[in-house]
């Protein structure tokens, strides 16, 4: 079942300052396995949608459903939900993996064997060995390995749906490509539906099977789709910057020849134009 927005709107109000509406009639459905992407420019409402969507922010006005059950903001979603802000690691307070991991399933109350199991399948989730990395320090290992501990630490709490603000910022590519791997894997092997909030979605773009695009706090596009020609059109049209492997097939499109059954992985594009290049040369 999907958790549900109804026309949510939010202004912040500073003291002494005139509101400012931050999210404005959002209404949409984000259904069981998918992975969506929430994309828009900065100061669009991205994060303030996903702190709504937590719980952690109660609207102005509209209602947020789970299971057609209407919520109570903020709160009242028993752990079904689960959020990560950007650089998660820096919110990592305990001295070692297993603690850390264990934490939100512990205050859960789960104990004994149902918390050691936990633990471990949320590391194992995560391509965290148990054996390799249980008993070690959590300032001793890598910002991406770190990243990958606090994913384990909501994932041990076992939420349906986990919302993500930028879980690519910060890292370098392997540490990246680790992230990537992992939240795809969460996805195939617990169902786990995802909605993730990225300034610049370049390589998080194979993940996606749908996109929300805000702007100035509205919602202006709501698609599906997996080709790279179709995807640089509506971003562009959103005013996203393009990611550098959608512009250039977009070039090459436009110069001729067909590209329509390509999808949005950058690393798929890059072999495409390389063998293409290379039966060309071999024709000449």
């Amino acid at each position: 079942m999907p958790i549900t927005l109804e026309q949510v709107s939010f202004s912040w109000q500073a003291e002494g300052v005139f509101k400012k509406q931050v999210l404005n009639n959002i209404s949409f459905s984000l259904h069981e396995g998918e992975i969506a992407a929430l994309l828009g420019p900065e100061g669009a409402g991205k994060t303030t949608l996903l702190q709504i969507m937590a719980g952690l922010v109660k609207p102005d006005r509209g209602t947020v459903k789970l299971d057609s059950r209407t919520i109570k903001l903020p709160g009242g979603y028993d752990g079904q939900i689960g959020m990560l802000f950007q650089f998660p690691e820096q919110q990592v307070f305990e001295l070692n993996i297993y603690d850390e991991i264990a934490f939100g399933p512990k205050n859960q109350g789960l104990t004994g064997k149902k918390l050691q199991t936990a633990v471990y399948q949320a590391m194992q989730s995560v391509g965290l060995k148990p054996e390799e990395f249980l008993e070690r320090y959590t300032d001793n290992i890598s910002s991406g390995e770190k990243r990958r501990v606090a994913i384990a630490g909501v994932l041990a709490m076992q939420p349906r749906y986990l919302l993500l603000d930028e879980p690519l910022a910060g890292l370098d590519y392997e540490a990246a490509t680790a992230v990537i791997e992992c939240l795809h894997n969460i996805n195939q092997q617990r169902g786990t539906t995802m909605l993730i909030v990225a300034h610049k979605p370049d390589r998080l773009l194979p993940l996606f099977n749908r996109y929300l695009i805000l702007k100035s706090g509205r919602l202006i596009t709501d698609f599906s789709s997996q080709s790279a020609l179709s995807i640089a059109h509506i971003l562009q049209q959103a005013e996203i910057e393009l990611p550098v492997s959608l512009e250039l097939i977009q070039h090459l499109a436009k110069a001729g020849g067909e590209w329509s059954g390509i999808t949005a992985d950058s690393d798929e594009i890059y072999r495409k134009i390389a063998t293409r290049i290379r039966d060309k040369k071999g024709e000449e």
